[in-house]
């Protein structure tokens, strides 16, 4: 896990170009009481939620209206 948060905060350091604010961030949440984790990093240093959006729920519509138009039509 900790392999984990290194990997995520040297890609939060190389986007933000700015290695020197993530490991101040580290530092500090190695002295906090706790595990440290992404969530805790991305809040110290005052990035918004990074986590993606959940799925979006998608309805389909009866399409028998439609198979009933192409029957009438003589198109199948």
């Amino acid at each position: 896990m900790a392999s984990r948060l290194m990997v995520d905060a040297l890609k939060l350091a190389a986007e933000r170009e700015d290695i020197s604010a993530v490991a101040k961030g580290l530092n500090h949440l190695l002295l906090e009481p706790g595990e440290p984790d992404l969530q805790k990093l991305l809040n110290w240093l005052g990035v918004k939620d990074k986590r993606p959006l959940p799925d979006g729920k998608l309805f389909q519509h009866s399409l028998q209206g439609y198979d009933n138009l192409m029957r009438k039509g003589g198109l199948q």
